[in-house]
């Protein structure tokens, strides 16, 4: 799960190299030797955490969900019998 948060975040930004460049890499000569920007771009942390936080917190709400169904199916089949067996016993007690 963390690798793809960490492939996120190291996404490359494909831009080409600017104008006066050597094809090896390098600066061109009117930045003096400074050192260029890499290409890659990062994106915040926190926003991806957030967005794994929020994935997770919604499979557990279906697994729960889930679950509360089963549930209460399992309560509500039994009480249907029982309802049934009480509307025949009460004709027979009215007759």
């Amino acid at each position: 799960m963390l690798q793809p948060l960490l492939l996120a975040l190291l996404a490359p930004v494909a831009s080409p190299a600017p104008q006066g460049c050597p094809p090896g890499g390098g600066t061109p000569p009117s930045q003096g030797g400074a050192t260029p920007l890499t290409g890659w771009e990062v994106q915040p942390l926190d926003r991806l955490l957030r967005i794994n936080r929020e994935d997770s917190e919604r499979q557990v709400q279906q697994t729960t969900r889930e679950l509360v169904r089963g549930l209460a199916h399992e309560i509500k089949n039994p009480l249907g019998g029982i309802r049934g067996a009480a509307q025949l016993l009460e004709k027979e007690l009215d007759d």
